[in-house]
């Protein structure tokens, strides 16, 4: 009986790690979106062309963006990883391993928490620049 309580448990906390996982991965695609606009407004013709350093402003965002591309990617790699891990420990009772699982969780907890952090903090930058180069049109 207390071999049943424990797995229960164990089922209890991989289903909340399991929820989690599903949580980050909407948190991308969220993000996907946003890089997405940022990205055509960068691009786009909309900006004051008298506007000094306008170019290397943009650029330097562009670069920033992809820069972040890169880290958002490495880090769903690892929770795609993390993750098929996850499954496999729905058969196995606890052990060291998970353990080891928990600890690689909270990590990647971390690392998400800091780009999602980073791209705000990018995101607000770009807006606060571009909103004040925006060229205004006369009704």
């Amino acid at each position: 009986m207390a071999k049943q309580e424990i797995t229960s448990k164990q089922n209890e906390k991989l289903k909340e790690l399991h929820w989690k996982i599903q949580q980050w991965k909407t948190q991308f695609q969220v993000i996907g979106d946003e890089i997405l606009f940022l990205e055509r407004l960068l691009n786009s013709s909309a900006f004051n062309s008298n506007t000094p350093n306008l170019f290397e402003r943009l650029e330097d965002y562009k670069r920033k963006i992809e820069e972040l591309k890169y880290d958002l990617k490495t880090i769903r790699n690892s929770i795609s990883v993390h993750e098929n891990s996850l499954g496999e420990m729905f058969d196995v009772p606890e052990n060291n391993n998970n353990q080891y699982y928990y600890q690689a969780h909270n990590q990647l907890k971390s690392n998400l928490s800091d780009c999602i952090e980073n791209f705000q903090i990018l995101k607000s930058e770009i807006f606060n620049y571009t909103g004040t180069i925006l060229i205004k049109h006369n009704p």
